[in-house]
């Protein structure tokens, strides 16, 4: 493959994961009830964050590819993977520890438990306050996927053969995922999220509609704003309807078209240099992780103080402000060390 030269950042993009990281840490606001009920009404919209993010990764791969990094990549996210979750461990024992919740019930019952690991493993299912994290494991997964997938498709000469086993594994796998709560209301099954919120039914598709975007770049950057506009409607009227027909669900047909459109409409627009986009660049990922044990503080904490209906409107924005200069102190504290770290060894 030839290489492909990486533009400069994309403001738009980076945007839009700051967006993005906003909307999770809203959802889950909501979900603690420290919030009003907007969650509820326009879940569909709050939940496009995450394809988004799948959809970024993948829309970037082939410069990936081109470079030869994707083991180096492999590599990054499976450190960021045990990072999170042995730091999501740590934080629910110190957290029962202070709460007078049961350390040794947490430990045995949840963490060592063999149910919890095979469903971690398996199914990308993280308990407790950490179950936001399977995101970063399905990410892990689908990278090493499609770098497999990659090795087989070097057997393949014809592109068109490639793009439409592509598109196929994509639909077909988003369809299984679509289908599988009208098939358990079906047959009387309750299905555990995690059966469809994982690698396979979730992280791969998305990853693998980035990768789609990719190779039509050039024909996406020649479609008219109006008509994006338009589509940009259409979607949200068709979540409208599809979530009072169908009810709350994880993933909607409405929210990946809406990803989709949006991550198009981003990637087109040309922003100049601005901290918005550079927090996205430098924060979201960090803000993604960090932002549930700062719900659980907040949460205890203006409860505690008996303030939480006062700040009922403002809490997702106090918690995101948190999040923010956390990150920021800790990209500061990092870069120091890396740079005494350089001045000693050199």
């Amino acid at each position: 493959m030839n290489r492909i030269n990486k533009p400069a950042r994309n403001n738009g993009l980076d945007l839009l994961k700051l967006i993005c990281a906003f909307l999770v840490l809203l959802s889950h606001v909501y979900v603690k009830k420290l919030s009003g009920d907007i969650y509820t009404n326009f879940i569909f919209i709050i939940r496009i964050a995450v394809p988004i993010f799948f959809i970024i990764t993948g829309y970037f791969y082939s410069y990936t590819v081109s470079k030869k990094t994707e083991i180096k990549q492999i590599i990054k996210i499976l450190k960021l993977v045990i990072t999170a979750n042995v730091l999501y461990v740590v934080w629910g024992i110190v957290y029962r520890y202070f709460t007078d919740v049961s350390m040794r019930k947490f430990v045995f019952d949840k963490l060592l438990n063999r149910e919890t690991i095979v469903d971690f493993l398996f199914f990308n299912a993280v308990p407790d306050a950490g179950n936001h994290l399977w995101y970063l494991s399905a990410l892990l997964y689908a990278l090493v996927i499609v770098w497999l997938l990659n090795k087989l498709f070097k057997l393949l000469k014809n592109d068109k053969v490639k793009t439409g086993l592509i598109i196929t594994g994509a639909i077909v796998l988003l369809a299984v995922n679509f289908c599988m709560d009208e098939f358990s209301e079906m047959i009387g099954i309750s299905l555990k999220l995690m059966y469809s919120r994982n690698f396979l039914f979730a992280g791969l598709p998305l990853f693998l509609i980035g990768v789609l975007l990719f190779k039509a770049k050039d024909y996406l950057n020649k479609i008219p704003s109006f008509i994006l506009v338009v589509l940009l409607f259409l979607s949200f009227f068709v979540g409208v309807g599809e979530f009072y027909y169908t009810g709350n669900r994880d993933l909607f047909i409405s929210t990946v078209v809406l990803a989709v459109v949006l991550f198009i409409i981003f990637n087109k627009i040309e922003i100049e240099d601005n901290v918005f986009s550079k927090w996205g660049s430098n924060h979201s990922l960090n803000i993604y992780v960090i932002h549930p044990m700062l719900i659980l503080i907040y949460r205890d904490i203006v409860k505690s103080l008996g303030i939480a209906e006062i700040l009922f409107f403002f809490a997702p924005f106090i918690i995101f402000a948190f999040s923010l200069a956390i990150s920021i102190a800790f990209e500061f504290i990092k870069k120091k060390i890396k740079l005494n770290f350089r001045k000693k060894t050199s």
